[in-house]
């Protein structure tokens, strides 16, 4: 039923991103992202663009391959497509994956910086923090 799941997210996905301006990350893309970051038991993981979820699919499954325990990750993202942020809490629970996205799809959004302006990502302790430059 996953594989299946898939598919029609990948095909969705296809139609709507055209339509919508929207990009699809491929599933050999997030694996690779996930091999990269290794996630592991009892860390969180937080997506702030998560579309339909393939990022916390990907991270239970290294878990499971790597002798880890699926349920002791926490899975957190935001998604402001109302379409897709139904999706990805679909996909979650047909998965048995234990997800937090918000109430609603418009509580969670991500607010690119002006234009012009100049951003830097910082290391803070607990998350990355965005600075912008040379404002007045």
């Amino acid at each position: 039923m996953g594989r299946t799941y898939e598919y029609c997210i990948a095909q969705f996905a296809s139609y709507e991103g055209v339509k919508g301006g929207e990009f699809y990350t491929p599933a050999s893309v997030v694996k690779t992202i996930v091999n990269i970051l290794k996630p592991s038991e009892g860390k969180r993981v937080y997506d702030p663009c998560c579309g339909s979820g393939g990022m916390f699919v990907q991270s239970v499954k290294f878990i499971q391959e790597h002798a880890g325990n699926r349920s002791n990750i926490s899975v957190f993202g935001q998604e402001a497509n109302a379409d897709t942020w139904k999706m990805a809490k679909m996909n979650m629970a047909i998965r048995g994956i234990d997800a937090n996205f918000g109430d609603h799809p418009e509580d969670t959004f991500f607010q690119r910086p002006a234009f012009h302006a100049e951003v830097r990502l910082h290391h803070g302790k607990s998350a990355l923090q965005l600075k912008q430059l040379g404002s007045g």
